[in-house]
């Protein structure tokens, strides 16, 4: 996940659209380890923790929301 982190951060400073892709990439997979992982060790969720998702997801639809915005006007 740290590698999809780096090569996003490459292209996001680069202007590349892969750098926008890997950003997308990169928080669904965070939003879904972290379940995944506690689930595997078998830890109890507790309703705070199920609520800490709520705010990641919120960011990764208006930031990809922004990036569209961005590339449409890019391409113009």
């Amino acid at each position: 996940m740290s590698f999809c982190a780096i090569l996003c951060c490459i292209g996001l400073l680069r202007r590349r659209r892969f750098g926008v892709i890997l950003f997308v990439i990169t928080y669904l997979m965070l939003l879904i380890a972290v379940p995944f992982l506690d689930a595997l060790h078998n830890r109890a969720t507790t309703s705070q923790q199920q609520g800490q998702a709520f705010p990641t997801l919120v960011f990764l639809v208006v930031t990809t929301a922004y990036f569209k915005k961005r590339w449409r006007l890019m391409e113009s």
